[in-house]
């Protein structure tokens, strides 16, 4: 699945935050209702009970890095294999998830 960070997931993201950087903000308008955790080198999706990791590409590593020592990056583009073989919660925000 490519997930595509634009201009505005830049400008909405915070620091330092596993869930609305930059990335965090991409990946909630690609996967609706999937509940997710963004590290540096992974993105965990949770299915179930289980969280399963989805290694990220070194560029994306380098961007996460960047974007959180306050260095100006710009959008990028970046393939994520990952296979949704169960029905995403459209509910499931973190708003909700951290109510």
């Amino acid at each position: 699945m490519k997930i595509v960070v634009s201009a505005d997931h830049v400008r909405a993201g915070e620091i330092g935050s596993c869930l609305d950087c930059p990335i965090g903000h991409a990946l909630r308008d690609a996967l609706p209702g999937v509940e997710f955790e963004v590290g540096t080198i992974a993105i965990h999706i949770r299915h179930d009970a289980e969280w399963i990791a989805y290694p990220l590409p070194w560029y994306v590593t380098r961007f996460i890095q960047a974007f959180d020592a306050s260095v100006d990056v710009a959008p990028i583009e970046f393939d994520l294999p990952i296979d949704l073989d169960f029905d995403p919660d459209p509910n499931n925000t973190p708003a909700t998830v951290a109510a």
